[in-house]
């Protein structure tokens, strides 16, 4: 049980599925608020989504589902039974937040829509999350972070090489990124009910969330920079702001932001200190227009080549450069680093199985944080949670019976 939390006391209701709603509300049941997740009698299709990468998802086993919604409690009803509706409305007679994901048409059939649940709560906060935002010929178009998030804006195919495979991001990036988004839009809409005691209505998308993060590149591709996607691996921005694969076939990442003041610095250390007195090195613009870019990335490329990566990072780390190795997803979970500060936990599943499971990497000073607990099944708090509500028992029993509640 928590103690000593900055959102304790908030009523948040959770009609959402997959990741970027059900990530926003685990971030305020993260830090104290009391969180009911709403599912279908079939349960949240994230659920299943550990099946296509070998993952148990099993109930209290379900690493995937668990991080989405860890600390909240969860019921299952059918909203389409004047029961199933009756309880929801129950809830959100309680609640502070409402936040939902469901199309704005089942919504505004279930009498779900902001528009109608504003005139009975008018202090609730309401946020509705799209794949491509409220207006426009797409409002009401479905999808997913691939689609919205990723494809629709650019950075699938302008961040390969030309030719090359489109990049195949991590499974709901671009909904964790979104969710980030509608975890502060919640806040700030609380903060502003704390004003003037009216509730509003909250929104995001993918979309709007991929052009926002993605905001350096959507500039620079038009006029009059017009610069051109995907880059040329020869012709970075600067010859040390870039990746360079190492002896052992290992990549290190360059990152010698301030080209005046450490491509110096970068140039002794690869010993190429011949071309701080070439006029073409002057700057990132003479590097550019006079060609000579291509020719000293090939160069510095080569002599990566002549060193592993453990080698060269020995020689950055003397010479207090930035820069990282390129690491794999599976090296996290050794990674120090992260375990000291707290952004894995190692949580143990009814099935035995012990995973270093990601936080949020957010820490208040003065609060406590959540601990990581395996969720359980479909429906696993229905009861206590209609206890709640004044229902007694022999009537849970009949709703089940009649399959408006699990």
């Amino acid at each position: 049980m928590m103690v000593h939390t900055p959102l304790e006391g908030l009523r948040v209701v959770e009609l959402g599925t997959h990741v970027a709603v059900p990530s926003s509300a685990r971030l305020l049941a993260e830090y104290g608020a009391d969180v009911i997740k709403v599912e279908s009698l079939i349960g949240d299709d994230w659920r299943r989504s550990g099946l296509n990468v070998g993952l148990c998802i099993d109930d209290f086993c379900n690493t995937v589902f668990t991080i989405q919604n860890n600390g909240k409690k969860l019921i299952a009803l059918d909203l389409k039974t004047p029961e199933g509706k009756d309880i929801l409305l129950k809830l959100l007679e309680q609640a502070d937040v409402f936040v939902t994901n469901v199309r704005m048409k089942s919504l505004q059939k279930l009498g779900l829509d902001y528009d109608t649940l504003q005139k009975v709560f008018p202090r609730l906060i309401y946020c509705h999350f799209t794949g491509y935002g409220h207006r426009g010929p797409d409002a009401d178009r479905p999808g997913f972070d691939v689609a919205a998030f990723w494809s629709r804006v650019g950075a699938r195919v302008d961040w390969v090489e030309e030719g090359t495979f489109p990049v195949r991001p991590s499974g709901g990036y671009g909904d964790m990124v979104t969710g980030l988004l509608i975890y502060g839009g919640i806040l700030t809409a609380l903060l502003g009910r704390e004003k003037t005691g009216r509730g509003t209505m909250v929104t995001n998308s993918l979309f709007g969330t991929s052009i926002w993060v993605n905001a350096q590149s959507v500039v620079c591709a038009q006029e009059p920079a017009s610069h051109a996607f995907p880059e040329d691996i020869d012709r970075p921005g600067s010859p040390v702001v870039h990746d360079y694969p190492c002896k052992d076939g290992e990549w290190l990442a360059l990152v010698g932001i301030g080209y005046a003041k450490n491509f110096p610095r970068y140039a002794r250390v690869l010993g190429i200190e011949d071309e701080l007195a070439d006029p073409r090195c002057e700057n990132e613009k003479t590097l550019a227009d006079s060609g000579h870019i291509a020719d000293l990335t090939r160069r510095i490329r080569s002599i990566m080549l002549t060193k592993t990566s453990y080698e060269w990072e020995k020689l950055f780390t003397e010479a207090d450069l930035v820069f990282s190795r390129l690491n794999h997803f599976k090296d996290v979970q050794h990674d120090q680093q992260a375990w000291d500060n707290e952004y894995l936990e190692e949580v143990t599943f009814a099935n035995g199985v012990k995973n270093a499971i990601p936080r949020p990497p957010v820490h208040l000073s003065g609060y406590e944080q959540r601990r990581t607990v395996p969720l359980g099944r479909i429906g696993e708090n229905t009861d206590d949670i209609l206890h709640g509500l004044g229902y007694s028992q022999d009537r849970i029993n009949d709703l089940r019976s009649r399959k408006c509640i699990q």
